[in-house]
């Protein structure tokens, strides 16, 4: 998916007309993310985006790690290195066609940022009122999840816990969001080293939060 260097893909989300949406990154000295929608043989779809390819680039290297299934606007996210806005999480919230999305932080990328600890966002959850995102943070005490929601207009939600940021949930990291049907959601990662899964009220956060182990 690069003309010049080699790349590598992260996560694939697939659309009812049998086409696919694919997030990864150009390995090179210069590596950048990309966003592409790909037919079922593997050919670029030149009307997504800017010649095929959505815009997500801001200053830095941008790794994108997963998007939401993208039959309506949909949700990538990742985390930043080698630039301004190194140790930072992204979220870009895209149009079925390829383009950012206006109402979504003026149509820029969001970041998420921590004081004491990088971040690297690595599963989103997209609903009609809200994005709720999940990853980790490591700082030199060690690596504790993240946890976030934002409003549609790409506002952090003060209604979510810590002003739309938690940094203290039970999970060491979170690999993935799992939505369910009575408007919670698991939220997958581990405890001590241990595969664990955590399930929480998308209005009440860590409060409540029953969590399981492998262990």
């Amino acid at each position: 998916y690069s003309d010049n260097v080699a790349s590598k893909l992260f996560d694939v989300a697939a659309q009812t007309d049998g086409v696919y949406v694919v997030t990864g990154n150009e390995q090179g000295t210069a590596a950048s993310s990309f966003l592409a929608r790909v037919d079922e043989d593997a050919n670029i779809d030149l009307a997504f985006g800017t010649n095929g390819y959505a815009p997500v680039q801001i200053a830095g290297k941008t790794t994108l790690l997963s998007t939401t299934k993208p039959d309506e606007d949909f949700v990538s996210v990742g985390g930043l290195s080698e630039g301004p806005y190194t140790g930072r999480g992204i979220v870009s919230k895209i149009t079925p066609a390829g383009q950012s999305d206006s109402e979504f932080n003026k149509g820029l990328p969001a970041l998420l940022s921590a004081s004491d600890r990088t971040v690297i966002l690595r599963d989103a959850i997209a609903t009609n009122r809200h994005i709720t995102v999940a990853g980790d943070g490591r700082s030199p005490e060690g690596q504790r999840s993240t946890l976030a929601r934002y409003q549609l207009n790409g506002d952090l939600d003060p209604g979510f816990p810590g002003n739309g940021v938690i940094l203290d949930s039970p999970l060491r990291t979170i690999f993935a969001l799992l939505p369910q049907a009575d408007g919670k959601f698991i939220a997958v990662g581990d405890i001590d080293n241990q595969l664990a899964m955590c399930r929480f009220r998308l209005n009440a956060g860590t409060e409540g939060a029953t969590c399981r182990s492998s262990e």
